[in-house]
């Protein structure tokens, strides 16, 4: 009995060589914002949607600034290091850091315009919120 649980144990770490793909968290169940359907994720710059990863829950443009709420299946250092590349290719620069390791905050900068970006854990441990505070662009 012994010999086969073992088996099929080792068959299973066997298989295919294709990647898993991970489900995405249930962001509900993560304490999450239901989405907006009017939230727009063109307002985002595209690499701050992490290759199209990040969910895009809310987003307003008001006097010229981008307020938006991201949910992304990352933990809080996950999403610190993904955001800390993206935000060249999103030309802003890194003017401070913060990492906590619950949560975490870059404020940054592009011209003369300065701009936030926070990273909150939730309930659930591979999802996040993210806020953008960022000059409408």
């Amino acid at each position: 009995m012994l010999a086969v649980a073992v088996a099929v144990a080792v068959a299973g770490a066997c298989g295919s060589d294709e990647p898993t793909v991970q489900a995405a968290p249930d962001f509900a169940a993560c304490g999450f914002p239901t989405p907006d359907p009017a939230a727009d994720p063109g307002e985002v710059p595209t690499p701050l949607l992490l290759g199209g990863e990040a969910t895009v829950a809310q987003t307003e443009v008001k006097d010229g600034r981008l307020i938006a709420a991201l949910h992304v299946p990352h933990s809080v250092n996950e999403a610190f290091g993904l955001y800390k590349s993206a935000l060249a290719d999103a030309e802003l620069d890194v003017l401070q850091e913060d990492n906590e390791g619950f949560e975490a905050e870059l404020y940054l900068k592009t011209g003369k315009e300065l701009g936030s970006l926070q990273i909150r854990s939730s309930k659930c441990d591979d999802a996040v919120i993210v806020y953008l505070n960022l000059p409408a662009g």
